[in-house]
């Protein structure tokens, strides 16, 4: 939706930190596995080492202190800290998480970069590239925006400085991170217009920022603190804004002009391939040249190696691909899983994962009325109803129930989750203390860990960590079957990548008897469907005695 698709960078530490950074992870390498990866925790205390990342006042051994407590991994600020600048170097290329969200790698450009970078002449065109080389529509690092939607915004920004008098204003800048790069035309004609008349973009316009509830976007400038950082450092734009009327603008420099005044020569003769685009192409000699080419049109660009040649493709392999495919097309060093460790939660081989974690969803006939507790139950179960008397299936009224709350975020998810619960014959009590979902069956507690598509688009590694410790938190010694019963994680999709979650599920029962359950929302709908249309119920002592998968 137009305004809530929107390209964000982290604004975590300054970029010059965030490459020096880079630097010490590879100097620490005692920290990395043997393939070259580095755990989150890793990273913060790597981080605390070279005092990048503190907490609050405290630095060094304090701060490593905390780095390593135990408790609410959300809560721990040197650990976010890494994560959130982990997550802007993997926008720009030069860190990797192919094997799950928080076990990085440096890629090469992340090395180049620190050779670079880090000398006595910087040189900051890779930067530059990398920052144009910006995309949403990759595989290598999930925005949450719509399948299809392509904000370039390094590119689209330089492209608007070139048609705009060479500057952007405060209140015109954060608009572009919502701009798809084939519409960024229609950005410059409305802000010629606009500035024409003297006025300025305000919170009403289609493409102001916003939340997942259509409501602007607050200290909407914080989405392009560090995109302002970049340009600065790479010699695009001036030091300070520069205020013209009554109005504040980032201004071109003079070699940011010509910088800009190339990029918008490469708008009108180059095409933009996404990762969509990379895996229609189904050929891979051809996918192999395509990489080829864009690799080596970047050294060019960036002035590493001017014996290449450029290219009319705006591809950046690493940006858009994970950094195994891009290696492989490369014809690089691909690099295995990250090694098994008992104190790291690391993807496996694949052999040891061929376990099938799945749990059937057994039904049974109901053997009572329903009992709906809740306004939202109620809701939901009458348009079940109604949908279902108008003649659709089980499947389209799951799928649009589903596709519906596909951009909602907790304040909505979470009350769909709790009135499906109810409707399926598991009673939930909503959102207690530390529990998303509070339910309850035989006597015994079911802790629910919900995770809406706006926090994650599916459930992921933290969302079970959390099960687990629902699990040991609302243990009840006194009740002899409070074990036998498992902890349930519910996001709004099942991961295209699930061998990390499936070795920690089974983890979690091997080794403390603590089950796992994992459902999507797409699942559990149809259940709720199911008990409407059909008075078909979920056989629970089955189920919920079991540990894995949920896919029904």
């Amino acid at each position: 939706m137009v305004g809530q698709d929107y390209l964000k960078l982290q604004n975590q530490g300054s970029v010059m930190s965030n490459i020096r950074l880079l630097h010490e992870m590879e100097l620490a390498t005692e920290y990395a596995d043997s393939q070259g990866y580095y755990t989150k925790r890793s990273v913060a205390e790597i981080g605390v080492n070279s005092l990048l990342i503190t907490s609050g006042s405290k630095v060094g051994e304090s701060a490593r202190a905390i780095v390593n407590a135990d408790g609410d991994e959300s809560r721990n600020s040197p650990l976010q800290n890494a994560k959130a600048r982990m997550q802007l170097l993997r926008v720009l290329g030069m860190v990797s998480a192919d094997y799950g969200s928080e076990v990085y790698a440096i890629t090469r450009l992340g090395k180049l970069m620190v050779s670079q970078v880090l000398r006595n002449n910087p040189d900051y065109s890779l930067l530059r590239e990398l920052f144009v080389g910006m995309t949403t529509a990759t595989e290598n690092y999930e925005h949450n925006c719509h399948e299809g939607f392509n904000c370039c915004l390094g590119f689209g920004i330089c492209y608007a400085l070139a048609n705009l008098d060479y500057r952007l204003s405060s209140d015109e800048m954060p608009l572009l991170t919502t701009y798809d790069i084939r519409e960024i035309d229609e950005f410059v004609r409305e802000a010629r217009e606009i500035r024409k008349h003297g006025l300025r973009f305000t919170t009403q316009h289609p493409h102001f920022p916003k939340t997942k509830k259509n409501e602007p976007l607050k200290q909407v400038s914080n989405l392009t603190r560090t995109v302002n950082q970049i340009m600065r450092l790479c010699g695009i734009i001036e030091q300070r804004q520069v205020r013209i009327g009554n109005v504040n603008y980032y201004v071109c420099t003079a070699d940011g002009r010509r910088y800009v005044d190339g990029i918008k020569s490469r708008y009108a003769s180059h095409k933009f391939v996404t990762a969509w685009d990379f895996r229609k192409i189904n050929n891979i000699a051809l996918q192999k040249e395509l990489c080829g080419k864009a690799y080596a049109a970047l050294l060019y660009r960036s002035g590493i190696d001017k014996t290449q040649n450029d290219f009319d493709k705006e591809f950046s392999p690493f940006q858009v691909l994970p950094e195994t495919s891009a290696e492989w097309f490369l014809g690089g060093h691909i690099r295995r899983h990250p090694d098994v460790e008992s104190d790291r939660m690391c993807v496996i081989e694949n052999e040891s994962v061929a376990r099938e974690l799945r749990v059937d969803a057994v039904y049974e006939q109901a053997r009572g009325d329903m009992t709906l507790e809740t306004e939202a139950s109620r809701c939901v179960h009458d348009m079940i109803k109604t949908r279902s008397a108008s003649g659709d299936s089980v499947e389209t009224i799951a799928t649009d129930l589903c596709s519906k709350y596909r951009d909602a975020d907790k304040d909505a998810f979470y009350p769909l989750v709790h009135a499906l619960l109810n409707i399926i014959g598991l009673k939930c009590e909503g959102e207690i203390g530390r529990y998303d979902a509070y339910c309850l069956f035989n006597g015994c507690v079911i802790p629910v860990e919900i995770k809406s598509f706006t926090e994650s688009p599916s459930y992921n590694m933290k969302g079970i960590r959390q099960a687990i410790e629902n699990k040991i938190m609302s243990y009840d010694r006194a009740n002899a079957r409070s074990m036998d019963y498992a902890s349930l994680v519910i996001g709004f999709s099942h991961p295209g990548n699930d061998a990390a979650i499936r070795r920690t599920i089974d983890m979690a029962y091997r080794n403390f008897g603590i089950k796992i359950i994992a459902c999507d929302l797409c699942s559990i709908t149809r259940m709720a469907v199911r008990r409407v249309v059909g008075n078909e119920v979920l056989d629970f002592e089955s189920v919920l005695t079991g540990y894995g998968l949920l896919i029904d």
